[in-house]
């Protein structure tokens, strides 16, 4: 199906890049999925906003969930400005440390007189190269048809003014080819975006196996004057380093004056957790490590998309008396145990200017969260959010926190109430295998190290199903032993690390059944 353009209309296309589990994904902080069933190596239904009641034109926050696993970690999020007439791909992607992210792109439609293609790396392996040239037989012996380049996970680039034809194109991992499409037709009046995804393996695979690594859409676009024929430099997803995804579109004059304020106070250093580190990344989050549910306020005049911040889980802290500001609970943070997190959060006063924001107290007591030092940025506006950064320790014990924010103006004036609930889930035998595929995909783990992991797991949790748990207690051990022991280069150092955390923590809690 070719993709027309919608000037009343915005969407975002989602795209699953990972081989081995189902996604959904929820938004603006819902406790029910907005989209279901989006299968491995698929691109899933569109989500599509037109300024109903339901839908109003804003920014949106999506979350990606695995499958039937609602209460679970958000296993990456990205934020997205839909306004009228733009179009985004989001691509869920393995990421680094053995985690997750969700790219944003923009699909534009600017005119071309000839055609379009974007490339996009959405799979596992951290760099590709990528090649295409005309078939055996094609018609086009112009060598501008024959084009090539390098992609690290996440980037993007376009080849522009490439004559119509029948090409092949090829994925390139260590100098072999893992991917491939050997028909894929370009034609005017198009711009064909083809994306990079999952793990392919052409030393185990049937070729014609090898085609599903390359998945394409059609973008109709309009004929125009020729420009220059080239490939462009590789750049990063539009949600690079944390900011909220923002088409160059021509914007609504009543929304302009919003964009900028958002561009103003995206901060580039904002993102997610890098899982081994506890050290915040640009943009991937993890799946055992801290995911959490920022909070996102609604663009100036306009309430949270689907309904007031209290009906929909919005963030924004409605300002009240001056002393007397109720808190309101904005998105869950939900972590694992063992894994220290860092995470963003927004609160506004619609009637005023936030300078600071401080913790006044949590329940039940720890010290095990706290702000991050000289984290807290100011709102640049009234109605502006303010932002500041919760750390999370990976010493904090599993069970559910309530940190209640206070944001405060300038001069000591009072301010509003922010409560956030903060879960941190206890280490399991199923998420320890998750983090094994996960870094398995992402080079943390090599396949046969990843193998032998994964075995002993396997034979843990069938014997703790069984209610055998002192043989259960075993193979935990042994997975510990193989994980301590292994030191032939079969995992990276910040794997070994991570894992090793993570399964002490599981072993604690076994000795305490």
């Amino acid at each position: 199906m070719t993709v027309e353009k919608q000037d009343n209309t915005a969407h975002v296309w989602f795209l699953n890049g990972t081989d081995s589990f189902a996604i959904e994904i929820y938004a603006n902080g819902a406790t029910e999925p907005s989209m279901s069933d989006i299968n491995p190596l698929e691109v899933g239904p569109l989500f599509e906003v037109d300024d109903s009641d339901n839908r109003l034109f804003g920014t949106y926050r999506f979350e990606v969930r695995e499958k039937d696993d609602s209460s679970g970690p958000v296993l990456a999020e990205a934020s997205v400005e839909l306004v009228a007439g733009t179009s985004y791909a989001a691509n869920f992607h393995a990421g680094d440390g053995g985690g997750y992210q969700l790219s944003v792109y923009e699909n534009d439609f600017a005119p071309s007189a000839a055609t379009r293609l974007e490339l996009r790396h959405a799979g596992a392996a951290p760099r590709i190269d990528w090649r295409i040239q005309p078939k055996d037989g094609a018609a086009t012996s112009d060598s501008t048809a024959v084009r090539a380049g390098a992609l690290k996970r996440g980037q993007w680039q376009q080849c522009t003014e490439m004559p119509g034809d029948s090409y092949l194109l090829e994925a390139v991992v260590d100098g072999v080819v893992v991917a491939f499409l050997p028909d894929l037709q370009l034609e005017p009046e198009k711009k064909l975006v083809a994306t990079f995804v999952g793990t392919p393996q052409p030393a185990t695979m049937q070729s014609n196996e090898l085609r599903s690594y390359w998945l394409t859409q059609d973008f109709s676009v309009a004929t125009g004057p020729a420009g220059k024929v080239t490939v462009t430099p590789a750049k990063p997803p539009l949600n690079a380093a944390g900011k909220t995804a923002k088409a160059a579109v021509r914007t609504p004059p009543e929304q302009l004056a919003a964009a900028k304020a958002a561009d103003s106070r995206a901060d580039p250093a904002a993102g997610a957790v890098d899982p081994a580190t506890g050290l915040a990344t640009a943009s991937a989050t993890e799946p055992a490590a801290a995911e959490a549910s920022p909070a996102v306020c609604p663009l100036p005049d306009q309430p949270a998309p689907g309904g007031s911040a209290a009906s929909s889980g919005g963030v924004t802290a409605e300002a009240g008396p001056p002393d007397d500001a109720e808190p309101g609970d904005g998105p869950s943070i939900v972590t694992v145990e063992a894994s220290p997190a860092m995470r963003d959060i927004r609160v506004c006063d619609p009637k005023g200017r936030l300078s600071d924001i401080v913790i006044e107290r949590i329940e039940p007591a720890t010290k095990g969260i706290r702000i991050a030092k000289g984290s807290v940025r100011g709102a640049p506006a009234a109605g502006e959010p303010a932002v500041v950064t919760l750390a999370i320790s990976g010493e904090l014990a599993p069970g559910t926190y309530r940190v209640q924010l206070k944001g405060r103006k300038r001069h000591g004036r009072r301010g509003v109430a922010h409560t956030v609930p903060v879960t941190v889930l206890p280490v399991t035998v199923q998420r320890l295998s998750r983090r094994v595929a996960g870094l398995r995909a992402t080079g943390g783990l090599s396949t046969a190290a990843a193998e032998r992991l994964t075995a002993l797991l396997s034979e843990g949790g069938a014997h703790l199903s069984g209610g055998d748990l002192a043989e259960g207690q075993a193979a935990i051990d042994r997975f510990l032993a193989q994980i301590e022991n292994d030191r032939d280069g079969a995992m990276t150092p910040e794997a070994r690390a991570a894992l090793t955390r993570e399964t002490r923590a599981l072993k604690a809690s076994l000795n305490g059944a």
